[in-house]
């Protein structure tokens, strides 16, 4: 397993997901100034409902082509791998579009408080399955290693989603349903790019072997996926059903930003790590390489966590009126959260690398039932704050188990000491970022300038790191900077 090759696809990655993400971060003052608060947070139901909705449709297919397309490939069979996955989320796009029309109304109608909702949930579905179509497909081109096929595709849904927004929000007024149309044509066109592009050059057949397959290693990530998109928005939900849409607007617009870190560290970190991992099981080496690469992960998201906390208490009065007040203290406390969903996606890949995939969807199913209670109990007496109570124990916890299994399944030694040390230091920059919150501008941009001088300081203090790590540090940035 090459490191250089996961910090290469890493940033490959990491560029993609930004200028891909950045669109719905340019997005948002369209968003919170040509909707009511109201919509805003309704908006924000459709749009959890759709991440869950993409999980279900693609029935786990996204990490299946990633473990099973270079199988497949050696047997001359690709055409038969992607062209089952693709059949398979048709049939669940139906399924599942049939469910939510029919069962799922009455609910909606409780929490949107919008009209014409039957509306607003079919074409939910169909936003769903044109994005998860293309999950499947660009995945294709992660399980290949083509980080850069798969970032300058990613780039085509980037003006169609501006574009799209801007013209049902500003020239017809659309309000909710003009977002979502806008969300789901976008992902139309891009689907339709990526079937033209992979279809003519490896082929379409379905077969029984390549369905099974993908269903026997697939169906039991659906109830993980989905688990962690509702223990990360079914907050939204409960937000809006006891407290106000307003609460959940605030809620959500808080999510986006602490999601910046999932956007330019996790998501990258991933797309580029587990595909290497797959591919060097074998290797003798691999399991010295994932314990550094858990450390060097939590080192950048100490780096990263800072300028998401700071970057947002500066554009939050740019992007959003002043009802959004409260978003810098929902990313402040979200940020534990989003450490730990980190440290699960590697439990979570050491799990799969010892075929235990079941233990992934029992463990999440759980989980998924202790966010709602939880939910339940502390959202209609504490509001957000109770939200974002429940988010943390309940990150915490998976993360933390999700590595001790995966360590039990598939041994790797873990720097304990280091570890230990960055999280104590994680815990001060929450504090500081705490009592600053208030601070006047040019104060809170001083904290963030002498916060990163203690964290560069921190990192080069004798012992922290090695020698070799210093040295290969010290070539990759020196080479990226050329760049």
């Amino acid at each position: 397993m090459n490191l250089k090759t996961i910090g290469k696809n890493t940033i490959i990655y990491a560029i993609g997901n930004v200028c891909l993400r950045a669109s719905s971060f340019l997005l948002i003052p369209i968003y919170t100034h040509r909707m009511t608060i109201d919509e805003f947070g309704a908006f924000a139901n459709l749009l959890i409902t759709i991440q869950m909705m993409v999980f279900v449709i693609s029935v786990g297919a996204q990490t299946g082509l990633i473990r099973y397309l270079q199988t497949f490939e050696q047997e001359g069979k690709t055409g038969e791998l992607i062209g089952s996955t693709f059949l398979l989320t048709l049939g669940s796009s139906v399924l599942v579009t049939i469910f939510s029309c029919t069962m799922l109304s009455g609910f909606f109608s409780r929490i949107l408080e919008q009209p014409d909702v039957d509306r607003l949930i079919f074409f939910t579905c169909m936003a769903a399955t044109v994005q998860a179509i293309c999950v499947e497909m660009l995945a294709y081109y992660r399980a290949r290693d083509e980080a850069v096929q798969f970032v300058l595709i990613s780039f085509v849904n980037i003006p169609l989603l501006i574009g799209f927004t801007v013209y049902f929000l500003y020239v017809k007024n659309g309000g909710v349903l003009g977002s979502l149309y806008a969300y789901g044509i976008s992902y139309a066109i891009l689907a339709c790019v990526l079937l033209l592009r992979i279809f003519p050059k490896i082929g379409f057949s379905v077969s029984w072997n390549a369905i099974k397959t993908m269903l026997w290693f697939g169906f039991p990530m659906i109830i993980s996926m989905v688990s962690w998109v509702v223990i990360g928005g079914s907050a939204i939900y409960f937000l809006s059903y006891y407290a106000s849409l307003e609460s959940a607007a605030v809620y959500s617009l808080g999510q986006k930003f602490g999601q910046i870190a999932n956007i330019i560290l996790l998501f990258p970190f991933q797309l580029a790590y587990e595909p290497v991992v797959f591919a060097n099981m074998a290797n003798d080496h691999v399991k010295e390489k994932i314990s550094s690469i858990i450390t060097y992960f939590i080192i950048a998201f100490l780096i990263t966590a800072t300028g998401i906390l700071s970057g947002t208490r500066l554009i939050l009065p740019f992007v959003a009126p002043p009802q959004y007040t409260d978003v810098f203290i929902i990313v402040l406390f979200m940020m534990p959260s989003v450490l730990f969903q980190g440290l699960y996606s590697f439990g979570a890949t050491l799990i799969q690398i010892a075929n235990k995939t079941y233990l992934l969807g029992i463990g999440s199913f759980c989980f998924m039932a202790g966010s709602l209670l939880l939910n339940y109990i502390l959202i209609p007496q504490y509001g957000s704050a109770g939200a974002l109570v429940s988010l943390n124990i309940i990150f915490m916890l998976a993360g933390l188990l999700a590595l001790l299994v995966g360590i039990k399944n598939y041994p790797i030694a873990i720097d304990l000491r280091r570890i230990v040390l960055l999280a104590t230091a994680f815990i001060v920059i929450l504090l500081i970022f705490f009592l600053v919150r208030n601070a006047a501008m040019l104060t809170f941009i001083g904290t963030f300038f002498l916060l990163m001088g203690l964290i560069v300081s921190f990192l080069l203090w004798p012992g922290f790191l090695t020698n070799q790590e210093r040295a290969f540090f010290g070539r990759f940035f020196l080479k990226l900077s050329w760049r």
